[in-house]
């Protein structure tokens, strides 16, 4: 039987209850076989993770996992149960224990902590915008407001340099200018939450957030191998699928009915990943699995293993989503024009310059006449003793994405697997249009809402990290300002925009 030391409990159980836990005195011992040393609840021991007629079972699945807070060296976590009655009652049966007072305690402990956990609390709201969407009224109020210094000193920090707001788009942050409401009224383009994304995807909820059109995620891996920042999730499997199982069924619940769902792993995870989407979107709504390029690194010195270069993304549509179709360069090439089966007898003839071209026997050809006829008036289509040929310069994208990189190759923010923004644009192009809403609630350094602001998306950007303000923020107002790097060149990025950045956390001990 699972047993952890009754002082390291009780200190943990205060974390987790506050004053409440006075209420737990006396039952230290018992306490110490219902609860870890982090104070979290320990798992009955009737689960494990397994596969069951393709269904995926794991020991933490009756809990919600709330992320609340990064501290030095892991990020600290509560487990609640989902049922906190049964899960107790399972419990004391599994121990041999009746202890109507102590039960009943727990579950009403348990019940105050879930009820948190459903209504999160926005702690602090700001904006930032660009200079170039100010009228020149707004523009003199702040450059005459005493903070203006501030402003001006963080974009000295920021490498930007300012002549004229009425010229150069600057970001400006309503933390500097609270009381110049004007700045609030600014349409946004995105917002960007720090919280735990369970908290903030609830909040979206709660506040009638929706109409989502593309999700996409790469969230911490279930091995740990490369340590982003200054923390390491060491997650095991049970808990990895816990923290994804809820974000990713509240995820579901914001996309609409054309909406689509990237989620990116590894070798160590695809298999749990692939089975928990089948159980949370079903197996029907599975549309592709895509390889990506991993970073190139040094060959193994041992045979057991080859080197991984690739990971994927898994796909998940909603019922009316389609792909948007893409083409990339290939060396070019003159073929046969294309044919297709037909039934019955052979397809009719094209006729160009007065000569007509029959497919094969029992195939009909894969283009109008009238297509045949505009791509030869450009010089894409010619006759090559008696045949038609195409010329081919480019191909359709398919799920071998491995033409392009995966990750930044030359990580600008601090974050080692930092994801290229080429990927995410090719993501981003193959699955939505101008003006719909792009969300990345494992946001890590941003590439997610700097693509998508680039593309002219909406979007919606969450991350727990303290790297927020020192990454996130100041990564998306360089972009505000016009930065040069990733897509920006080949999308012509000039600057512009406005979002609006908020906090929030759950509401424990009630207010």
């Amino acid at each position: 039987m699972v047993s952890s030391d009754p002082v390291v409990v009780v200190e943990a159980l205060k974390r987790r209850y506050g004053d409440r836990a006075e209420s737990l005195k006396g039952w230290e011992e018992l306490l110490s076989k219902l609860f870890d040393q982090k104070g979290n609840p320990i798992p009955t021991l009737t689960r494990s993770i397994q596969v069951e007629d393709v269904r995926l079972s794991w020991l933490t699945e009756e809990m919600v996992y709330i992320g609340i807070g990064v501290y030095p060296g892991e990020v600290d976590y509560l487990l609640i149960p989902k049922n906190p009655t049964e899960f107790f009652q399972r419990k004391f049966a599994e121990l041999g224990h009746e202890e109507p007072r102590l039960l009943s305690s727990l579950v009403e402990l348990e019940e105050e902590l879930l009820e948190s956990t459903e209504n999160p609390v926005m702690r602090m709201k700001g904006y930032v915008v660009s200079s170039t969407l100010l009228p020149r009224d707004v523009i003199h109020d702040v450059v005459s407001h005493p903070n203006f210094r501030k402003q001006e000193k963080e974009w000295r920090e920021m490498g930007l340099s300012y002549n004229s707001l009425n010229d150069s788009p600057l970001p400006l942050d309503t933390s500097y200018f609270d009381d110049l409401l004007e700045l609030k009224k600014v349409e946004v383009d995105g917002i960007l939450i720090k919280g735990d994304s369970y908290l903030s995807l609830k909040w979206l909820l709660n506040v009638g957030e929706s109409d989502v059109k593309l999700t996409y995620i790469d969230p911490p891996f279930n091995k740990e191998r490369e340590r982003d920042f200054s923390y390491s999730v060491k997650y095991t499997n049970h808990i990895w699928l816990t923290m994804l199982e809820n974000r990713i069924s509240l995820a579901k619940r914001l996309l609409r009915e054309d909406g689509v769902f990237f989620v990116r792993c590894d070798h160590d995870g695809n298999m749990l990943v692939r089975m928990l989407m089948d159980r949370v979107f079903g197996e029907d709504k599975f549309r592709n699995e895509i390889d990506i390029k991993r970073n190139q690194s040094l060959p193994k010195t041992s045979l057991r293993r080859l080197t991984e270069e690739t990971e994927n993304l898994l796909v998940y549509g909603m019922d009316e989503f389609k792909f948007k179709r893409m083409f990339v360069p290939r060396n070019p090439s003159w073929v046969d024009l294309g044919t297709r089966p037909s039934e019955g007898e052979r397809g009719k003839p094209i006729r160009i310059n007065g000569v007509e071209f029959y497919p094969p026997e029992k195939r009909r050809w894969a283009y109008s006449e009238d297509k045949v006829r505009e791509l030869h008036s450009k010089g894409l289509v010619r006759e090559v003793r008696g045949k038609l040929k195409i010329l081919l310069d480019k191909r359709a994208v398919g799920t071998n994405w491995t033409d392009i990189p995966g990750y930044s190759t030359n990580p600008r923010w601090g974050l080692k697997t930092e994801n290229s923004e080429v990927l995410l644009k090719r993501v981003i192009e193959s699955s939505s249009d101008l003006g719909q809403k792009v969300m990345d609630f494992f946001l890590g350094s941003g590439t997610t809402v700097a693509v998508a602001h680039k593309m002219g998306r909406k979007w919606i950007g969450v991350e727990l990290g303290d790297h927020f303000s020192s990454v996130v923020m100041r990564r998306m107002k360089m972009v505000l300002a016009g930065e040069k790097g990733g897509i920006s060149k080949e999308q012509g990025w000039k600057g512009g925009g406005a979002f609006k950045y908020v906090h929030v956390s759950w509401n424990y001990p009630k207010e």
